[in-house]
């Protein structure tokens, strides 16, 4: 006798963005807590306003480092939607080479 079975599937959506912070070094001293962003895109139908960068971080507990994030835009998203990000950031280091985890 078959054995019952059933799936589950979750509609997923990829998208990629590179935002390039040129002149990283003109940036620095901008201020904790203020950023610069890239232009907005859309993946899976919402919109994104890209990365949020930092240069001199994003609070004061955090001296000598940078933080960046990803902004969901779309007004009428809210919690519960099912959006999950899964963000990679590359960053390099003092020689230009690519700092990866």
């Amino acid at each position: 006798m078959p054995k019952p079975a059933s799936r589950c599937g979750v509609e997923a959506s990829r998208g990629a963005h590179v935002f390039e912070v040129g002149d990283y070094s003109l940036h620095k001293g901008l201020g904790v807590g203020r950023f610069v962003h890239s232009a907005t895109f859309d993946v899976g139908g919402y919109e994104w306003w890209s990365v949020l960068f930092y240069p001199d971080g994003s609070a004061d507990t955090a001296e000598d480092c940078v933080a960046a994030g990803l902004e969901l835009r779309t007004i009428d998203a809210r919690r519960g939607d099912g959006v999950v990000v899964h963000l990679r950031a590359d960053l390099p280091d003092h020689r230009g080479a690519v700092v990866r985890d």
